[in-house]
């Protein structure tokens, strides 16, 4: 369900909020075990003036994601605790275990089955994706939030309402979550980040924006690294105000139920009057290759020697993680387009890559 509010900032920008249900990604077939992954990010950068005497430009962010909370520890008594090994907590036949990532994918295919953390009225419960799914916690097919779909259509509507111009599904290039793996997941937290499936949004000019989406790295510095369960947060960036973060549940029955209800008496109040909502037609040139017209750093993981990425490129960071195979490395690049880092990855054997964030 999307809002829309023309008030905030006093009509130096616009405020849109989406609430969303939650999602557990399916077991089978999936890579990415850690993960209880949600929705979508969108980046909107305004470059046009409000209608104020100020002059004040802004920067929009917004987020509608769940973070990776599915993860428990043990210690060496079985105790289970935080912020040391991970560990995952399966269930075979009414038996409970824990296993470490290597263990896991065994562990997996004698039959245990990976349980995630859901919030059940206040209380939080740990149960597999097929009974989540049973009980109504999960969607029977979450194919459209794996791979990118749902955020992509949240991309289309919310870049069509800030802009003015329809953008079309066919127009934002979208990669879903199925290539990251655990062994990316630790390269990432290990650097002091997570991996989000992220729905981006760039103004260009007024004629010009850019539109993606894909995995992408946010460092634990963010306020959004903090946010967890079932709820979503909107980060918006000022050039005077700096960040401010909207942050509340995106799911559940009664916050469900209160947008819905929120939507049908703001109806009820305009029915004898109009309410302007919409937006222009799009074209073709609208939205660009972002490829091209986007910087960022990225994340690569591959199979050669750091003096091999180090002939390539010029300013690397290189991860580390346990149980890192003696050929294969991984790194952060500094910023760059996505065609230039093609081009420099050229005769590597790359095993995977991911935008990295500066938020």
């Amino acid at each position: 369900m999307c809002r829309y509010n023309r008030s905030l900032y006093r009509e130096s920008a616009k405020y849109l909020s989406i609430e969303t249900p939650p999602v557990s990604l399916k077991q089978e077939g999936f890579p990415l075990f850690d993960m209880k992954l949600g929705y979508c990010y969108l980046e909107i950068i305004m470059k046009k003036p409000p209608i104020s005497k100020g002059g004040f430009y802004a920067s929009l962010f917004f987020f509608c994601f769940f973070l990776p909370c599915s993860v428990r520890p043990l210690n060496e008594n079985g105790t289970w605790q935080y912020k040391t090994e991970k560990e995952y907590l399966c269930i075979k036949n009414g038996e409970e275990k824990g296993f470490t990532a290597t263990e896991f994918k065994a562990a997996q295919k004698d039959g245990w089955e990976k349980q995630y953390r859901y919030k059940v009225g206040k209380k939080k419960v740990y149960m597999t994706a097929s009974v989540a799914q049973e009980k109504g916690y999960a969607e029977k097919d979450p194919t459209a939030d794996v791979e990118g779909y749902d955020a992509c259509r949240k991309v289309c509507i919310l870049a069509s309402l800030a802009f003015g111009k329809h953008v079309y599904p066919n127009q934002v290039e979208t990669e879903g979550i199925t290539n990251i793996t655990l062994e990316d997941v630790s390269y990432i937290e290990n650097a002091g980040g997570v991996i989000k499936l992220l729905g981006q949004i760039k103004y260009i000019n007024d004629n010009e924006i850019a539109a993606f989406v894909s995995p992408a790295v946010v460092y634990n510095g963010s306020q959004l690294a903090s946010v967890k369960d079932v709820f979503n947060a909107i980060l918006v960036r000022g050039d005077a105000v700096g960040d401010v973060c909207f942050y509340g549940p995106g799911a559940g029955k009664l916050p469900t139920a209160s947008a819905v209800v929120a939507d049908i008496i703001d109806c009820a109040k305009h029915s004898e009057r109009k309410k302007i909502f919409g937006w222009g037609a799009g074209n073709e040139d609208y939205v660009v290759d972002y490829k091209e017209r986007i910087e960022m750093p990225f994340y690569v993981r591959a199979k050669a020697t750091p003096a091999e990425i180090n002939a390539k490129f010029s300013d690397v960071k290189f991860l580390s993680r346990k149980g890192q195979p003696s050929d294969e490395v991984a790194f952060i690049t500094d910023i760059m387009t996505e065609n230039k880092l093609n081009k420099k990855l050229d005769g590597i054997n790359v095993i995977n890559t991911i935008k990295v964030t500066n938020y």
